[in-house]
C-alpha cells in the first residue's frame, strides 16, 4: 500500500511536471502568435500608408554631377523655400563639406558613379560596382550612412555603354536588384547639360514643359552651372503657384525607369 502512495506521488510530480511544461510551451505559442499578429498589422499599416500617399502633381528634383562651386549656393535656395530634393553625386574629394551640407539639410543622397569616365565604368561589371561601391564607402565615410540609390551615368540606356558585347547596361540592369540598389531614370530633362551659356529661360521652360505633362515628374538637373540656380527658382515658384508639392525619392514610393 505504501509502495502504491509512494508510487502515486510519483506520478501526480510527473503529470504537474508535464503540465507546466505544458503550460509554458502553450504561453511561448501564446506570445508568438501576438507577435506575428503585430507585426503583420505593422506591415499592413505600412502599406496603407504608403497607398494613401497621392502623387498627382508631384516633382522629384534629382541633381546630377556635383558637387560643384554651385551645389551650396543650389542648396540655399532649395533652403529658402523649404524644397527638398535628390542628390546623384561624383567622387566630392574637395567638397566633403558640401555633401555633409546635402544631408544635413534633409536631401537624399545617391550614387552617380565614382569617376564618371564612360570608358573605364562600363567597361564590364567588375568596373562598374567597383566604382560604385567605392563611392558608397566614401559617402558613408562622411555621412555615417550609405545609400541604396544609383543614377547610371546617361541613364539606364545610352549608346556610350557600350562594353560586353553592348550589353553592359542590360546585365548592370540585372545584377541591380541582387546588389540592393534602385536606380532611377527621368521623364523630365531641364536641359542644362549643355554649360554654362545655356540660356535661363531655355532651363526654366524645359523643366515647366516636361512636368505639365506628367501625373508624377523625376526632373534631371545639374548642380554643375550657375544658371540651373536661377532656373530652378523659377520653376519652383510656378510649382506653388500651381499647385505642386516636391519630395526626395523613395524607392517605395515612386521609381522611373527608360
Amino acid at each position: 500500500m505504501k509502495t502504491k502512495t509512494i508510487k502515486n506521488k510519483k506520478n501526480n510530480k510527473k503529470n504537474i511536471k508535464t503540465n507546466n511544461s505544458n503550460m509554458k510551451i502553450l504561453i511561448i505559442l501564446i506570445f508568438v502568435a501576438i507577435f506575428i499578429t503585430l507585426m503583420f498589422k505593422q506591415t499592413k499599416e505600412d502599406t496603407k500608408n504608403i497607398e494613401k500617399i497621392n502623387l498627382d502633381k508631384t516633382i522629384y528634383l534629382t541633381f546630377d554631377d556635383g558637387p560643384s562651386k554651385w551645389t551650396t549656393q543650389m542648396i540655399d535656395l532649395l533652403k529658402k523655400y523649404n524644397v527638398k530634393a535628390t542628390f546623384f553625386i561624383t567622387n566630392p574629394e574637395g567638397r566633403e563639406e558640401v555633401v555633409k551640407y546635402i544631408e544635413k539639410e534633409g536631401h537624399k543622397i545617391g550614387i552617380h558613379s565614382y569617376a564618371h569616365d564612360y570608358n573605364e565604368i562600363y567597361k564590364n561589371s567588375n568596373n562598374f560596382w567597383n566604382d560604385i561601391e567605392k563611392m558608397n564607402e566614401i559617402i558613408k565615410k562622411i555621412t555615417d550612412k550609405k545609400t541604396d540609390i544609383i543614377r547610371f551615368p546617361g541613364g539606364s540606356k545610352n549608346v556610350y555603354a557600350v562594353g560586353e558585347d553592348g550589353q553592359i547596361l542590360k546585365k548592370l540592369i540585372e545584377e541591380t536588384k541582387n546588389k540592393k540598389y534602385e536606380y532611377f531614370d527621368w521623364n523630365v530633362s531641364a536641359g542644362d547639360g549643355g554649360g554654362v551659356n545655356t540660356d535661363i529661360d531655355y532651363i526654366t521652360n524645359n523643366m515647366i514643359n516636361g512636368i505639365k505633362n506628367n501625373k508624377t515628374s523625376i526632373v534631371l538637373c545639374h548642380d554643375t552651372y550657375e544658371n540651373a540656380i536661377y532656373a530652378i527658382e523659377n520653376v519652383i515658384k510656378w510649382a506653388f503657384d500651381n499647385g505642386y508639392n516636391f519630395r526626395v525619392i523613395n524607392k517605395n514610393e515612386y521609381v522611373y525607369h527608360f
